[in-house]
Order: C-alpha cells, then structure tokens, then sequence
C-alpha cells in the first residue's frame, strides 16, 4: 500500500585534505534518520442508495483510489560542515539550520558512483545497456495506459543547477521533473522539485543502471502539502499491483552547503 512518511535527517559533511590532495565531496548517508509513522488516505464508508422494485436508476460517482506505484516522503534536514582529518577530529565546524542541496534515494545497496551520475532518460531503448523506461515501468506493475505512470507524473523539465561531487546538471537539463504539491494543493514551477538521475554502473553488473530520485531541499520556509513547513518533499516508486504487499528498501544520501 502506498503511504506517506515523515523524515527528519541529520547529516554531518566533512572535508577531509591531505596534503595538497583534496577529493570532490560526495554525498553522504545521514549521520541520524528519524522515520515517522506512515499515513495513508482514510477509508470512506459506501453511500447508500434506495432501491425500489421495478425502477431503474442512473447513478454518477466520483471516487478516490490511493496509488498502487508510489511512496511519498517529506520532511526536514539540519547539519553539520566540518573540517577534520581521517580519524574524524574536527578542526572547525559550521552548524546548518537550513541548508541548501539534495536528498537522493537509491535501491543500490552500494553507493552510487557519484561522479557518473547524470540525467535519466525516459527516451532510452537501449534495453542492453539502460535501465529504459519501459523496463522500470515493468518493475513497478504499470502499464503504459496507468494514470500515475513514471512519464505521466515526471512531465516537467524546468529545475535548478544541482551541484555534488565535481559533478554539475545544468539548469532545465532533465526531462523526468516533478513538482510535487504546495499547501495549495497544487504544483508550482521550482517548489518542491524532484528529479529522477541515473547511475549507470548496476550493482549487479548486469549493463543497467539505477534510477536515483533526487529532491531539491528548499531555500528557507516554505510551507508543503500538508500546510507545514517542510525542506522537502519526495515520492519513490513501489510496485503495490496485484495484491503485492512487498516492500522496497531505498538508501537515503544528502548533500548539503
């Protein structure tokens, strides 16, 4: 079934030289993660109607289903930069209330490889060598007609320069983005953005590679779906077709300035 979860992410960033020697700082897991309960859409009695022997009657419904293909998350980071050598002894360090930067969820139980990583690419047929469209469509239990499809639900191309790791996606360079919703209860050009990235080194070195879903944290208080100030918001694809009750381990990074 899909939910929606609160997260509440501490992230220590440190930069660490030696020498003259310095790395890209790369993403990093949370130094603490806090989940809350999950919520979903509360069941709806039936209405009733009178039935009356020999008539016939037209009936017009409207009805609200909850998605079978996505889990939401949202929530609020804070952090650390810090300066420290390799056995993690501080030099300086600065505390973050309201950082800027990204939230990444992958299912590879390895970190991705950060400096690959670029935009995914609905387009792709290249079914040897990508992880297309239509095979993560598959994965999710969708098919091509479903209304919350992956290419239904990340329609927009319009989002901000993403910075990590040596690595720079330009502005409006991805074409799978979402804009979650405001308080409003509706999308609004560059709030809430979400953006699917692809590394292409598969764990399993099976040619394909892992679709990363990236949220870009907010700039300051912004107030999300829920009427509450949240730095993001972030939906993952689950496959809860067909009676699956399964669940889907995704590992969380940040990147923060």
């Amino acid at each position: 079934m899909s939910t929606i979860r609160n997260i509440t992410v501490f992230l220590l960033v440190s930069f660490v030289f030696a020498g003259i020697v310095s790395a890209a700082i790369v993403p990093q897991g949370p130094d603490s993660t806090t989940e809350g309960a999950a919520t979903t859409k509360a069941a709806v009695t039936g209405d009733t109607v009178t039935a009356t022997a020999g008539n016939i009657n037209s009936l017009v419904l409207t009805a609200t289903t909850v998605t079978q293909t996505w889990q939401g998350y949202y929530g609020n980071i804070t952090g650390v930069i810090s300066l420290e050598d390799a056995s993690g002894n501080p030099l300086y360090n600065w505390s973050l209330d309201d950082p800027e930067g990204l939230i990444f969820a992958t299912t590879k139980t390895t970190a991705p490889d950060w400096a690959d990583v670029v935009c995914w690419d609905q387009s792709s047929v290249d079914t040897d060598n990508y992880y297309t469209l239509a095979e993560y469509r598959s994965a999710l239990g969708l098919v091509d007609a479903d209304v919350d499809d992956i290419d239904t639900t990340f329609t927009d191309q319009n989002h901000a320069v993403m910075y990590f790791a040596g690595v720079t996606i330009s502005a409006n360079s991805c074409d799978s983005v979402a804009y979650l919703f405001n308080s409003s209860g509706e999308k609004e050009a560059g709030v809430f953005v979400e953006t699917l990235l692809y590394d292409p080194d598969a764990v399993d070195g099976s040619g394909d590679g892992d679709i990363i879903f990236t949220a870009i944290i907010e700039d300051g208080a912004v107030d999300g779906f829920n009427d509450i100030d949240n730095d993001f918001q972030l939906m993952v694809g689950e496959n809860g077709h067909n009676s699956n009750a399964g669940t889907t381990t995704y590992y969380i990074y940040a990147y923060i300035e």
